[in-house]
């Protein structure tokens, strides 16, 4: 069995009304102008999880999930190209 966790938050507003992005914003400007949000802990009770009962299991991988560093995909997928030796540089 697996879960998703979703949050659903109202899109940032420019003064002028019109939807913000990360493009739109410095990124030293993006928690306060809200256009990037940061997940809030399991455990703090922002999600809703009445329909759904964690085991112990899953509850143990969300709080090793929350430690892990922030890494990009494509920074993964690079790794693993040069771990199997299809690329010899990094890009």
């Amino acid at each position: 069995m697996a879960s998703i966790l979703v949050r659903i938050n109202q899109a940032p507003l420019s003064n002028d009304n019109k939807i913000l992005s990360l493009t739109d914003v410095p990124q030293k400007d993006w928690a306060s102008k809200k256009v990037m949000i940061p997940r809030p802990n399991y455990g703090e009770g922002k999600y809703n999880t009445s329909l759904y009962h964690v085991n112990d299991t899953e509850r143990v991988l969300f709080e090793l999930g929350q430690q892990r560093e922030n890494t990009t995909t494509r920074d993964i997928a690079l790794a693993i190209l040069q771990k199997n030796k299809v690329m010899k540089t990094k890009v």
